[in-house]
């Protein structure tokens, strides 16, 4: 073998390293975009779903909020809209409404306990045999509910300078809970029990009281002229109070 040839072979061994480190390179960095990208993939995969088994729920902000047999507690809304939503059969304890956009949003067979209501907005909203139980409701305007179904109870609660002009309510009850200048205008309260509770200024003008239980309730002024009174029930002393309507006064 001549000088040239042994020139040569170094530099085709050294070309062979050169191009199969250069393949060695090409391959790493294959494998290291790939992993990159399948990190990138498994980043992007969304979170699991919260078991709809759990019975402390969230409220959600927003429409078409749908929710059956929950219970929510400690729920503060603050000035949100409901707008639409649907609960069914559902607990709230402890909860505050204040200034809440309610609008259309449906309540059926729902229990309220120890909650709040304040000035919330009700445009249609639909309240269904639903119980109010310990809460405090202030310049809630009922008479913008739907007419559909309306039938609220309240138990041992505060309705402070609420409104339920022009309503339907039919053997519901307000059983010791206080009306506080609350407006019963012209209102169709057939079979109410309002056993227990206590009117202050609380305006009653122009409704049928027919088969109405006032005979433990104090503090309601009620003029027979201007109410339909058939089968409504009353008690001394607070029935006293229909005499000065008739010009009767009693020493």
């Amino acid at each position: 073998m001549d000088t040239r040839q042994k020139s040569e072979q170094p530099e085709l061994f050294g070309a062979i390293i050169r191009e199969l480190k250069a393949e060695e390179k090409q391959k790493k960095t294959a494998q290291e975009q790939k992993k990159s990208k399948k990190s990138d993939n498994c980043s992007q995969q969304p979170e699991p779903e919260k078991s709809t088994d759990d019975k402390s729920a969230q409220i959600q902000q927003g429409s078409e909020t749908y929710a059956e047999k929950k219970e929510f507690s400690g729920i503060h809304t603050g000035a949100v809209s409901l707008y639409d939503a649907t609960y069914t059969d559902c607990t709230f304890t402890g909860c505050s409404f204040d200034k809440t956009d309610l609008t259309n949003t449906t309540f059926t067979d729902c229990l309220f306990i120890n909650c709040e209501f304040i000035m919330c907005k009700i445009d249609g909203t639909t309240i269904d045999s639903v119980q109010f139980k310990s809460c405090r409701l202030t310049g809630m305007n009922f008479t913008e509910a739907s007419e559909y179904g309306f039938s609220p109870d309240f138990t041992d609660c505060l309705l402070d300078s609420c409104v339920f002009y022009d309503n339907t309510l039919s053997h519901d009850y307000f059983i010791n809970t206080t009306l506080r200048n609350t407006d019963f205008t012209n209102c169709r309260l057939k079979n109410v029990d309002f056993s227990g509770s206590r009117f202050q200024s609380a305006a009653i003008l122009g409704c049928n009281l027919e088969g109405s239980d006032f005979r433990s309730a104090s503090g309601y002024s009620i003029d027979p002229s201007a109410n339909k009174l058939k089968g409504a029930l009353f008690s001394l002393p607070e029935a006293a109070s229909f005499l000065k309507y008739i010009g009767v006064n009693v020493s």
